[in-house]
C-alpha cells in the first residue's frame, strides 16, 4: 500500500533550519560485544540506555538485517509496532523498520549486544536506540514523518534513518530534512562499531515544509557508499584476518574503494561477482583490478561478467597446474 498520501508524513511534519536545531552529539568507543573477549556491551548501554526511569528506551530495528525478527517479538512481552501502518500488507513489515520498547533484560536488548548468528545482531548493525517521554502513539507518529521524504521533483525517498552509521553521517552534514526528527523530549543514540553517538538538542524546530534539498540525495549516497566500503572491508578482514593482518584500515578501505570503481568502470552486474572481484583484487591476487591489460580484457566485452568468469577459470586452472608442479 502506498504511503505518499499518509496523513503522518504530509501533516505536521517539520524541517528545521541548521543554525537554529544544530544537533548536540557526543561519541564514546571502546564497546566489546558479548560472545567476544572482555565484552562490556551489556553493562556499559545499560548504563547509558536505562539510566533512571525519567524516560523510556525504544530500539528502531531494520528487519531486513535482525535475522529472525519477528519470531523474536512474537517471542516477547514488549510493545512492538511496524512503521507502515499496514506491516502484513504486501511484505512492508519485512521492509519497514519496527519500533519495539525495550527493558535492560529482555532478550530483544541481550540479541542487540551479542556477536555472531544466530545469536545476536550486533555484527550487522540493525537499529538505532531512542530515549523519550513521548507516549509510543506519539512516538510512532513522529518518526513516521522521516522515514519517505520527497525530493524537491516532488519523487519519494526511502531516508533509513535507521541506520546508525548513516544517521550520525546525515547529522555531520546537517542534513536539513533531518533536523526536527530529534526534539528537547526525543535523544537517539546510535551505536555502529565499537563507538556509541548521542544526539540531542535542546530547542524545539521550526514547522516548515519537509523535502529533500537539491544535492541532499547525492550527499546521501557518498555516505551510504562509504558505510558499504567499511563494510565490505569487516568482511575481508573476517574471511582473509591472516592475510590482511598487516594491512592498516585506512588502506583497505582504499582499495576496496578503487576496486568497486573499477568494477563499476567495467560493467560488472553479478552481486556475486563483484564480490568475487574485490577478493581477487585485494586478497589472492592483489592489485588485480590495477592491470591495465585486464581491464581492457573485461571491458571490451559486451558481457562483462561472462568474460571476468572466463578468467576467473584461467586463474584457477593455472593455481592448480602450479600446484601439481610443485610450484607452490
Amino acid at each position: 500500500m502506498a504511503e505518499h498520501n499518509d496523513f503522518w508524513i504530509t501533516s505536521g511534519a517539520s524541517q528545521a533550519s541548521r543554525a537554529e536545531t544544530k544537533m548536540l552529539v557526543n561519541e564514546e568507543d571502546g564497546l566489546v560485544p558479548e560472545g567476544r573477549p572482555e565484552s562490556n556491551a551489556i553493562v556499559r548501554l545499560t548504563k547509558i540506555l536505562f539510566p533512571d526511569k525519567s524516560r523510556t528506551t525504544y530500539a528502531l530495528i531494520d528487519p531486513t538485517l535482525a535475522f529472525g525478527l519477528t519470531s523474536a517479538l512474537e517471542q516477547s512481552d514488549l510493545f512492538y509496532r511496524c512503521l507502515h501502518r499496514h506491516p502484513d500488507d504486501e511484505g512492508f513489515g519485512s521492509v519497514y523498520p519496527w519500533l519495539v520498547e525495550l527493558t535492560s533484560d529482555s532478550a530483544i536488548f541481550r540479541k542487540l549486544c551479542t556477536s555472531g548468528m544466530p545469536r545476536g545482531w550486533w555484527d550487522d548493525e540493525v537499529n538505532i536506540f531512542i530515549r523519550t517521554t513521548l507516549t509510543a502513539d506519539r512516538l510512532w507518529s513522529h518518526l513516521r514523518k522521516y522515514h519517505r521524504i520527497p525530493d524537491e521533483h516532488g519523487r519519494w525517498f526511502l531516508l533509513r534513518y535507521w541506520d546508525p552509521e548513516l544517521l550520525v553521517g546525515l547529522n555531520r552534514i546537517s542534513l536539513p530534512a533531518l533536523m526536527g526528527l530529534v526534539l528537547p523530549e526525543l535523544q537517539l543514540i546510535a551505536r555502529w562499531a565499537d563507538r556509541v553517538a548521542f544526539l540531542s538538542t535542546q530547542v524545539t524546530p521550526s514547522r516548515l515544509p519537509l523535502r529533500l534539498q537539491h544535492g541532499d540525495r547525492a550527499r546521501i549516497g557518498a555516505i551510504r557508499t562509504g558505510r558499504r566500503i567499511r563494510g565490505i572491508a569487516a568482511q575481508l578482514r573476517s574471511g582473509f584476518s591472516a592475510e590482511l593482518a598487516e594491512m592498516p584500515d585506512s588502506d583497505l578501505y582504499q582499495q576496496v574503494s578503487e576496486v568497486l570503481d573499477v568494477a563499476d568502470d567495467i560493467g560488472l552486474q553479478d552481486g556475486e561477482l563483484h564480490a568475487k572481484f574485490v577478493i581477487m583484487s585485494v586478497v589472492t591476487v592483489p592489485g588485480m583490478h590495477v592491470d591495465q591489460e585486464i581491464r581492457n580484457f573485461l571491458r571490451a566485452s559486451e558481457n562483462p561478467d561472462q568474460r571476468f568468469r572466463d578468467l576467473d577459470d584461467v586463474i584457477r586452472k593455472r593455481v592448480s597446474w602450479a600446484i601439481k608442479e610443485g610450484k607452490y
